[in-house]
């Protein structure tokens, strides 16, 4: 759960009845290493790392909608979500999500497939706490109190990468996430939310050609006129 929490500091982008997309000070206005472009309106040259954090945020933005709709993200009208960009302390660790804040944060240091198949992976995390699958309390069976799934106390506490890797929630989750990732983009592309050059950063023509044929047809209608 490292970092998932609103920071005092963090700038407000997009506020709506569901969710809020906030980022840390650090990531939307201090960073100004140089990174390569996501091929968005700014194409491929390289650009602040600030710069791309705003361009992540922005197609999340897009996105978010057709993450939500293929999820049950909210066990209340007055549950509220937020969505947080902000650099995260271990290398390794991609995202997190916690349920008492309600925050999910995602680093922004990665590419954007990457970024947007974390944002869906702890959705899967939001969506497991909202239909009580995953829970935090007192296991009726025991009188334990820890981590429970489905009722029952999860033994594992995942301390090493493998063990964490087969907590149930985390296999879901990683299970999951890229599939509700691509059909996200996709189907935002078909909304004419998000540009080519998005879809083809963050899908390959050859899982578009597999998956989705009916892109591929769009596109080569597209280059033909």
């Amino acid at each position: 759960m490292t970092n998932a929490y609103p920071g005092k500091s963090d700038r407000q982008i997009k506020i709506t009845k569901k969710v809020r997309f906030t980022a840390s000070k650090q990531a939307w206005n201090q960073d100004n290493s140089m990174v390569p472009g996501i091929g968005h309106e700014e194409g491929d040259a390289p650009v602040l790392r600030r710069e791309r954090t705003r361009q992540y945020m922005d197609v999340i933005i897009k996105i978010f909608p057709y993450i939500a709709k293929q999820m049950t993200l909210h066990s209340a009208d007055t549950d509220q979500l937020c969505i947080r960009l902000a650099k995260t302390p271990a290398r390794s660790n991609n995202g997190a999500y916690s349920d008492a804040w309600s925050t999910a944060v995602i680093d922004p240091a990665r590419k954007l497939q990457s970024v947007l198949d974390t944002l869906c992976h702890e959705m899967i995390h939001r969506e497991q706490y909202a239909t009580k699958r995953l829970d935090f309390g007192k296991c009726e069976a025991t009188g334990e109190v820890g981590q429970l799934w489905m009722g029952s106390l999860e033994a594992s506490r995942g301390t090493t990468y493998a063990s964490y890797r087969n907590l149930p929630w985390e296999k879901e989750a990683f299970d999951g996430s890229f599939k509700i990732m691509e059909k996200a983009v996709v189907d935002a592309y078909k909304a004419k939310k998000i540009s080519q050059k998005v879809l083809a950063n963050v899908l390959s023509m050859k899982t578009l050609k597999k998956k989705f044929p009916e892109v591929i047809a769009k596109l080569e209608k597209k280059e033909a006129k």
